[in-house]
Formats: structure tokens, C-alpha cells, sequence
């Protein structure tokens, strides 16, 4: 069953470690080791730094700890699979 929970979302930026001032910036260029690293730029001081995700990143966060409830009370709108069970076969058995 789905539940709903509500959420704020962010908008996570990296400010330049050398700098301090510049935003850093994915480059598109991806290191394909274990872990992945994604390169990025100092829109400031052109710094490149390397981090597992790609700056700014969307992040999202619980209001609260209370489930809404479930998307649907109507029990005819959650899949069934015997029920499709039942179509397919039900002039076999």
C-alpha cells in the first residue's frame, strides 16, 4: 500500500573550499570508479574539486514523522495479482 508523508524541498549548493565565495559547478564529466566522483568547477575562483553527487542537488526532508494515509481507500484501485490470475485462467480450471 502507498502512504503519503509530507516534505519540504532543498535546493543543496557547494561553496568552493578554496575560495570560499564561488558555487561549484558540475563539470558533466564523470569518473567512473568505485565510488563514481563527479567533477566540478568554481564559478569564482575556477577551482575543480571532485564529489559523489552533482552540485546544486534536490534534497528532500519529513515534515514531521506523520503518515498522511494512504493515497486511496478504495480497495478496487490496489493491483491484485490473483485477480489477473483469475482473468487469464479462469475458463482452465
Amino acid at each position: 500500500m502507498e502512504n503519503r508523508t509530507e516534505v519540504k524541498t532543498f535546493e543543496v549548493s557547494y561553496i568552493c573550499n578554496n575560495c570560499g565565495e564561488g558555487e561549484m559547478i558540475d563539470t558533466g564529466v564523470v569518473l567512473t570508479r568505485n565510488p563514481m566522483s563527479y567533477k566540478h568547477r568554481c564559478n569564482k575562483c575556477f577551482d575543480i574539486q571532485y564529489f559523489p553527487v552533482k552540485y546544486p542537488v534536490i534534497r528532500y526532508e519529513s515534515i514531521g514523522s506523520d503518515m498522511i494515509g494512504p493515497i486511496s481507500t478504495n480497495k478496487k484501485e490496489f493491483f491484485d495479482p490473483t485477480s489477473i490470475y483469475d482473468l487469464l485462467y479462469k475458463d482452465t480450471k
